[in-house]
């Protein structure tokens, strides 16, 4: 990916840039994984450096704090005021645990496909930067993360009769 501007993509390497005063500074630079920094006054800051998986550092007064660092699995660590808290750490899959005060509680945990619950009064908040990241319960798909331009969050809540789709869009 690389970026010029603050809206429109240039190219598809990893070699990125964004500049304004209410948007992220990226750069995106590495072997095989991106890395990446973003810096603003109302956005998160962000930092991916890894040999082969991603280590990212958000931080921002009203957004979520996250590092994502491993060998080959990211862990993720989201803390905020406002924001939920999310833990990923496994050897093959993650394990989420997403909670706030005004965002869903969210906890994955699966020897080899995470489950996923969202119970909350709001919309679900995902700020992940990391590669596509799949959930899937044994039956049914819960939770899917990706990230391209966007980090998207599409969250599906198993009722008695229906699912409800939930969606959020961090940036």
């Amino acid at each position: 990916c690389s970026l010029s501007s603050a809206h429109k993509p240039v190219s598809h390497e990893p070699a990125c840039s964004l500049s304004s005063a209410h948007e992220p500074v990226c750069s995106l630079s590495s072997a095989h994984e991106p890395a990446c920094s973003l810096s603003s006054a109302h956005e998160p800051v962000c930092s991916l450096s890894s040999a082969h998986e991603p280590v990212c550092s958000l931080s921002s007064a009203h957004e979520p704090v996250c590092s994502l660092s491993s060998a080959h699995e990211p862990v993720c660590s989201l803390s905020s005021a406002h924001e939920p808290v999310c833990s990923l750490s496994s050897a093959h899959e993650p394990v989420c645990s997403l909670s706030s005060a005004h965002e869903p509680v969210c906890s994955l945990s699966s020897a080899h496909e995470p489950v996923c619950s969202l119970s909350s009064a709001h919309k679900p908040v995902c700020s992940l930067s990391s590669p596509v990241c799949s959930l899937s319960s044994a039956h049914e798909p819960v939770c899917s993360l990706s990230s391209a331009h966007k980090f998207h969050c599409i969250c599906k809540i198993k009722t008695e009769f229906t699912y409800t789709d939930l969606v959020q869009t961090a940036f």
